[in-house]
């Protein structure tokens, strides 16, 4: 496990934290909202008139909302309770196959920006191959989407999220509690964690978390090839079914291990069953508890 390398992560989240604060960008040139490209871009709500695979979000202040609906092309809106000029509006972007959404024209400055809602209709059984969040003061919300790979940055926010995922879902948030449900099997998931509770229900054949000031709680619909876990001042929870079989090589600095499966000691592992899956966990001030699901 790389410690070292988790604690410059956090160092340098909880500066952006700081930084990105009250809706403001607020590091050197992120005092303005800056994109390339920015002639290319048409203002306000839309429907695409041809397909697109991928969807690229930027966001700041408000929500993001990701839905199914009866509609023959991906459809995008916004509302806000606030008179939006046009620098204020969405500003959208088909390049190629990737339709980009951004929150305001670029060089708009981001203090005191208006709160806005971000919706974003896929029509049912389409399937996108990437999306990608990056959100600032923002909920998130992605409801029963089918999507290859999704990436998600998000500070100062909460996040909950559905969806059916073969390839990788990654995901980094600050100061905002994440919920996570996954249909089918991910291929890779990796999550990072400041300040904030993170849970995932579902499948992943590797999974890779790092967490500091909140609780982790992976619920499992099976048991993952391989597991890193790093935790900083919080409590890990860990489900796993009933007769899974892994190795685990577990350290830590004041925490307790509480494990429901049967297990012997070779080493400095821990092995349940076959002891075909390879999980390595670290928890500081936190402890690990592992159950069986019955």
């Amino acid at each position: 496990m790389k410690k070292v390398r988790l604690l410059i992560s956090l160092l340098l989240l909880a500066i952006l934290t700081l930084g990105l604060s009250s809706c403001k960008f607020s590091l050197g040139s992120f005092e303005k909202i800056q994109y390339k490209d920015a002639d290319k871009y048409t203002v306000g709500d839309g429907a695409l008139e041809r397909e697109a695979s991928r969807i690229e979000i930027d966001w700041i202040c408000g929500d993001i909302r990701i839905v199914r609906g009866e509609v023959s092309a991906i459809t995008f809106s916004e509302q806000s309770a606030a008179t939006l000029d046009e620098k204020h509006r969405l500003h959208y972007y088909l390049d190629g196959d990737t339709l980009r959404l951004k929150c305001a024209k670029s060089g708009t400055r981001a203090l005191n920006f208006p709160l806005k809602t971000l919706t974003v209709t896929v029509p049912e059984g389409v399937e996108l191959d990437i999306v990608e969040i990056n959100s600032v003061s923002a909920n998130i919300r992605v409801e029963e989407q089918k999507i290859d790979n999704l990436f998600v940055d998000t500070v100062s926010g909460n996040a909950e999220i559905g969806v059916s995922l073969a390839g990788t879902l990654d995901l980094k948030t600050v100061s905002g509690n994440t919920a996570i449900a996954l249909d089918g099997t991910a291929n890779k998931v990796e999550l990072e964690s400041v300040s904030g509770d993170l849970t995932l229900v579902g499948n992943a054949k590797n999974l890779f978390s790092e967490s500091v000031s909140g609780t982790l709680a992976l619920m499992l619909d099976g048991c993952p090839q391989n597991l890193e876990c790093e935790s900083v001042s919080g409590n890990i929870h860990l489900s796993l079914p009933e007769g899974s079989g892994f190795r685990l090589e577990y350290d830590t600095t004041s925490g307790d291990l509480e494990c429901e499966f049967s297990t012997r000691k070779v080493g400095e592992e821990y092995i349940a069953g076959d002891g075909l899956a390879s999980f390595e966990i670290e928890t500081t001030s936190g402890d690990l508890k592992i159950t069986a699901r019955r």
